[in-house]
């Protein structure tokens, strides 16, 4: 099921969160959830389990609970997988994607170095900008404003160097982190690092220290994942 033409607008990188959602028509009534990471040097095996967990697991969730989904807007990686899943079970959003606008595959863009907007986005909110990251700003301001009084959740799957910056904006806004384990990358390294802070990193260290994780490990059976989620956006 593929959704309507989404909402679309364009934002400097220091465009407060309230204008945005107020630009989109969205207001702060409903869970918020904040996906992150990729699918980075993943082997087929723990690609096709982080995969089934986003399709059996994550996106029912998120869909029984009504939430208001963000992440970064491509139809690749982890961002691909939950666009995909969610287009399986027909949700129709809220579902923003926030990306900078060059990075952005346009119809008159040839450029390789872009990448196709998730098909089931219900709201691209495109950042002035050509690098990823630009976007976190707008993409957090968004986030606080849709959460403000409701549920709000970080769900981190791998995911690379950036990702520690937004793990970094989910502890300022006091947001809880699920940190899918074997998913590979940042979310293991930090799955382990809860286990034994005192030999990890000193950035992963100050992250402990502030934020609020919890680890799912992904060789569960995904209806485990559906019930962390709805239990903890409040289905």
């Amino acid at each position: 099921m593929t959704s309507p033409d989404p909402t679309t607008i364009l934002v400097a990188q220091t465009t407060p969160g309230a204008e945005i959602a107020a630009r989109l028509g969205l207001r702060p009534a409903r869970p918020v959830a904040v996906v992150m990471g990729g699918a980075g040097k993943l082997s087929d095996a723990d690609r096709a389990r982080l995969e089934k967990q986003v399709h059996e697991g994550l996106a029912p969730a998120l869909a029984r609970c009504g939430a208001a989904v963000l992440d970064g807007g491509t139809d690749s990686g982890l961002m691909g997988m939950l666009n995909a899943a969610l287009a399986a079970i027909g949700y129709a959003g809220p579902y923003i994607g926030v990306a900078p606008v060059g990075k952005l595959a346009q119809p008159d863009d040839p450029r390789p170095d872009t990448y196709p907007i998730g098909h089931q986005h219900s709201h691209i909110v495109q950042v002035e900008g050509q690098e990823f990251g630009e976007e976190r700003g707008p993409l957090f301001a968004l986030a606080a404003a849709l959460s403000a009084g409701q549920r709000t959740l970080g769900v981190l799957g791998n995911g690379g160097s950036g990702a520690e910056q937004e793990l970094l904006e989910n502890v300022r806004q006091n947001r809880e982190v699920l940190l899918l384990r074997g998913s590979g990358r940042l979310a293991d390294e930090l799955a382990d690092a809860l286990d034994a802070p005192s030999v990890a990193r000193p950035t992963l260290q100050q992250l402990i220290t502030l934020g609020h994780f919890s680890v799912f490990d992904i060789r569960n059976p995904p209806n485990f994942l559906e019930q962390v989620v709805e239990r903890k956006l409040g289905a």
